[in-house]
């Protein structure tokens, strides 16, 4: 990722953990510890508005845009649109996917858009595997007699890895870890992770090595624990984080992990915002003065123009999803 510039000059107010940046601008190398990540949040209008984003969709940044790929806006029925946009307040339709889709995992892969499982809807799960340089979807072998949708994939070392979900099988929640080099040939690289069960938790690559953060089991608890792996068969605790989170957005940012809502239980999105410049360091954690006005879980989120982009989610009532669009330095 590319470091960039941010321009501030902070001053801090701690209660606590908790940061309030005042955000007045001097460049700072981005390395220093005093950089606060995602402290500056703008809401951007749409035009029109991408009235189906809902939660539960997947988000990439490809050939300069972000796609916005499946969703729901119920929790049930899933729906198959790809919006995209280049950043401004428009956002496009096309190029839908050839099923509905929701809760499914979505990456930039051999020069492709990947989605990766999921559920059609209403509770169904999936083991597709679809693909698109712009021009439709083509499909890949799907990892055999694995459906699942919940679970997190990352690119790592040339490869696709498929960690965890809720596969709807006895137990409900996995732990075994996936890989392919090509999207054709998947090896199972363990079975039974070291870590829980769990579907809902989020991996990023950071300092050369697969991270999972949270998720929760079929029932509560829901986990604050850290992993992190090198070859996918050795996962290797980390110091838990200080709140339990299900279904966040995660980013990486400056070399920072930022932590963003999520569900602390099944009916409580939350909108808080968390960032630490080593989850490997014990105390590491932050806490940065949140903007939002509503709660949300299962957004997207992804790094866009040198900006965190965080798009929709699930609020928890009535509406059940938003259409928000948000970014950040």
């Amino acid at each position: 990722m590319r470091a960039f510039a941010i321009a501030v000059i902070v001053v801090l107010l701690q209660t606590g953990c908790m940061y309030t940046d005042h955000g007045r601008t001097n460049p700072i190398d981005p390395g220093s510890t005093n950089y606060i990540p995602a402290s500056h949040w703008t809401l951007m209008p749409t035009s029109p508005s991408p009235v189906h984003i809902g939660a539960g969709h997947a988000a990439v940044s490809y050939k300069n845009e972000i796609w916005v790929i499946g969703g729901s806006s119920n929790a049930a029925n899933a729906m198959n649109e790809v919006r995209r946009s280049s950043g401004g307040p428009s956002w496009i339709s096309g190029n839908n996917l050839p099923t509905t889709l929701w809760l499914h995992a979505a990456v930039v892969f051999r020069g492709a858009v990947w989605v990766v499982h999921g559920s059609y809807g209403s509770g169904s799960r999936t083991n597709i595997m679809l693909y698109s340089t712009g021009g439709g979807w083509g499909s890949f072998s799907p990892v055999p007699d694995n459906k699942r949708y919940g679970h997190a994939v990352v690119v790592y070392k040339n490869k696709l890895w498929m960690i965890g979900g809720d596969t709807g099988a006895s137990p409900l929640r996995t732990n075994d870890v996936w890989a392919t080099s090509d999207g054709t040939n998947w090896n199972l690289v363990t079975a039974s992770a070291s870590f829980l069960p769990r579907a809902g938790h989020r991996a990023f690559v950071w300092d050369d090595k697969i991270w999972i953060v949270g998720g929760c089991d079929s029932s509560p608890p829901y986990f604050s624990d850290i992993y992190w792996s090198t070859d996918g068969v050795n996962w290797t605790a980390a110091p838990p984080m200080p709140f339990a989170r299900s279904y966040p957005a995660v980013v990486v940012i400056n070399n920072r992990i930022v932590v963003i809502g999520g569900e602390t239980n099944a009916s409580a999105p939350v909108k808080d915002i968390w960032y630490t410049p080593d989850p490997s360091a014990t105390g590491s954690w932050r806490q940065v003065q949140s903007p939002f006005t509503t709660n949300f879980s299962r957004q997207s989120s992804l790094m866009f123009n040198d900006k965190v982009w965080m798009i929709g989610g699930a609020n928890g009532s009535s509406p059940y999803t938003n259409n928000n669009v948000w970014w950040s330095y």
